[in-house]
């Protein structure tokens, strides 16, 4: 890496455009003329991850675009993230590399469940908590219906919005190679934490209240996130449908 000076920025564009699939010592060229220092000439190249922490002639990144690059003191190349294909389809990468004595190493790449599951869901979560918000602020009153034993809250201006945050969390989960049921879980996480919420209330509330109240709590709460439910799964079922069946063991 003695020609790769990566604080002009112009050689991470050279190994994006070879594919990023290698570098190496070379003679420099003419001036002004490209070299192809190394690597792949096919456009596309899926990587070869070898073993986890072991430098190896025959490990490759991949080819992939908008991955992170950068030299350290000792002359080390790193080379972060990106979007690239992977597995058949294209894939939205986590994973760091280490390129040193013209040898890559694979040096780690997050959880497969935390990169499919549990960040795309935590999107998912705070966009729907941002919506509910702002639908406040905005002075939106929910309505209240009474049925009974029971008042429900319907909250419209939010529901309106939730089919939007289911999507976001089932999209992001299937572009980062999650299975069908990781897309929907995703997308569904807000009402999956309400529902959690509601069964701590509905414990505690056991105890404080007499039990003709305790289970109305119960039944109204538990109602009331049907509708919420039902908003996320429309947006997020569109997206798990499109998911693999199978997906990646973890890292």
């Amino acid at each position: 890496m003695d020609n790769c000076d990566l604080r002009t920025g112009a050689l991470t564009l050279v190994m994006i455009l070879v594919g990023l699939s290698g570098c190496g010592t070379s003679s420099p060229g003419p001036q002004g003329e490209w070299t192809w220092v190394g690597g792949s000439n096919i456009e596309n190249q899926t990587g070869v991850y070898g073993i986890q922490g072991t430098p190896s002639a025959s490990n490759s990144p991949g080819g992939r675009q908008w991955a992170v690059g950068w030299r350290d003191k000792t002359g080390n190349f790193w080379l972060f993230g990106g979007w690239g294909p992977h597995l058949g389809s294209t894939y939205l990468f986590s994973d760091l590399w280490k390129y040193s004595a013209g040898q890559w190493t694979w040096i780690s790449a997050m959880n497969t469940r935390t990169r499919t599951f549990w960040l795309p869901a935590l999107v998912s979560l705070t966009a729907a908590m941002a919506c509910l918000t702002i639908s406040t602020l905005g002075g939106l009153e929910p309505r209240l219906i009474a049925r009974g034993w029971a008042t429900y809250v319907v909250y419209i201006p939010w529901l309106v919005t939730l089919p939007l945050c289911g999507a976001a969390g089932a999209y992001l989960s299937r572009r980062a190679g999650g299975e069908r049921w990781a897309c929907l879980a995703a997308g569904l996480f807000p009402v999956i934490a309400m529902t959690s919420l509601v069964g701590v209330l509905t414990v505690i509330g056991k105890f404080i209240y007499a039990k003709p109240h305790w289970l109305n709590f119960s039944m109204a709460a538990l109602l009331g996130l049907i509708l919420p439910g039902m908003a996320l799964f429309l947006g997020a079922a569109p997206f798990a449908r499109l998911a693999r069946t199978g997906g990646l063991t973890d890292d």
